[in-house]
């Protein structure tokens, strides 16, 4: 990284390095392996890494709706997180906050703010409203 000229590596979303085994994934059992992932991301690269805590993986929206539904084609068609909710998100949160706290890390990225067609977004919405807004200011928003 250092040859490249980059002063910090971080992860764009979960998926990119953990996988998703089933086609409904519970949000729980990828948060294990993206806890698991920041340390062994750090220690991959020879720059600060930023730990990623990822709202929900959902790509079918960017699918045909008429189609079958078939992992097996790629993105995508690929197995989504499930169980997204504002409570989970907030568990990461939570996790990456020691962690953070644990390294000295200053940042934190959040994918994403508004991937609707992604199944990943901040925004609120109709079944949450404000509710993973919420939880960064539960966890960040206030001194502990």
């Amino acid at each position: 990284m250092s040859r490249l000229g980059f002063d910090s590596v971080t992860s764009y979303v979960w998926i990119h390095h953990h996988a998703l085994p089933t086609l409904l994934t519970p949000y729980p059992d990828v948060l294990e392996q993206a806890e698991r992932g920041w340390e062994t991301l750090a220690a991959r690269f020879d720059r600060p890494y930023y730990p990623n805590v990822t709202v929900g993986w959902d790509p079918s929206p960017r699918t045909v709706q008429s189609d079958r539904y078939d992992p097996s084609l790629g993105y995508p068609h690929t197995n989504i997180i499930s169980d997204c909710t504002p409570e989970h998100f907030g568990q990461a949160l939570d996790r990456v906050r020691k962690y953070v706290e644990k390294t000295r890390t200053p940042l934190v990225t959040v994918n994403a703010w508004n991937e609707w067609t992604e199944g990943t977004y901040l925004e609120p919405d109709t079944v949450y409203g404000h509710g993973h807004l919420e939880q960064i200011r539960r966890v960040f928003g206030t001194r502990h």
